[in-house]
């Protein structure tokens, strides 16, 4: 613990000194700090860094954190390179899906604060992210914006995304409204069963209304039965399926 302690203290202090000069700083994964300019990067495969009178080219997989004024012209978001203590993650879909998370700055929403969406990439694409559960968002054409909660492993995964079916999204919508004007005119047509009333003659009707209370009881038994599919809709049609391969 100690050693990473004084590991992660030295990262910080050269991090800070390259980023008063302006140069760009690569980190490996055995500890070696680079500092100079990028000439090229190729994401995924390769980097040529200018180290004085020197010119180095860096295996991607060497690579663990990225940071300087080239990276950040280049990837916009930390998750787009490599970082201390983030993992890759690659992510892919049937059709393409853009890929963000609900971490931006706060903003109101009816008088609550809440996060802004920060779009990060559109499948297939490669993030880095921390170890753990990792909770992001997708839509795309056809697509509602949904979510999908992945469980990264210590060294990464490779990750297939499935949009929820899109019944589940229409039904979310749809099962609330016959839900509820079935409940009314069930509850109508049991309260009638039992209330008194006169026929076209003036004579008083038979009560209880078999007929019209066992139409009611199977009016609110469809509603009851709708209103608990609407809640499993909203509950999939906001939830994607993520298959999972760790690496």
């Amino acid at each position: 613990m100690t050693k990473q302690l004084l590991f992660a203290l030295v990262l910080f202090w050269t991090s800070a000194a390259v980023a008063e000069d302006g140069r760009d700083l690569v980190t490996l994964h055995d500890g070696t700090v680079l500092a100079g300019t990028v000439l090229e990067i190729v994401p995924q495969r390769s980097l040529r860094l200018s180290v004085g009178a020197d010119v180095r080219e860096v295996p991607w997989a060497d690579i663990a954190d990225l940071s300087g004024p080239s990276f950040l012209l280049v990837f916009g978001h930390p998750e787009a390179r490599p970082g201390i203590g983030r993992v890759p993650v690659d992510l892919t879909s049937v059709a393409p899906m853009r890929i963000g998370r609900r971490d931006g700055p706060t903003v109101p929403v009816r008088g609550v604060p809440h996060p802004s969406y920060r779009a990060l990439c559109m499948t297939p694409c490669r993030l880095y992210l921390e170890p753990g559960f990792q909770p992001l968002e997708a839509d795309g054409v056809g697509i509602d914006l949904h979510t999908v909660e992945l469980a990264v492993p210590e060294r990464g995964a490779g990750v297939a995304l499935y949009a929820p079916p899109r019944g589940w999204s229409l039904g979310r919508i749809m099962f609330p409204i016959p839900a509820t004007v079935l409940g009314l005119i069930g509850s109508i047509l049991v309260g009638t069963a039992f209330s008194p009333g006169n026929d076209k003659m003036g004579m008083p009707l038979p009560r209880p209304d078999w007929t019209a209370f066992g139409a009611g009881v199977a009016a609110l038994s469809v509603s009851v039965t709708l209103a608990i599919l609407a809640g499993v809709a909203a509950r999939r049609g906001r939830h994607g399926v993520a298959t999972l391969r760790a690496y």
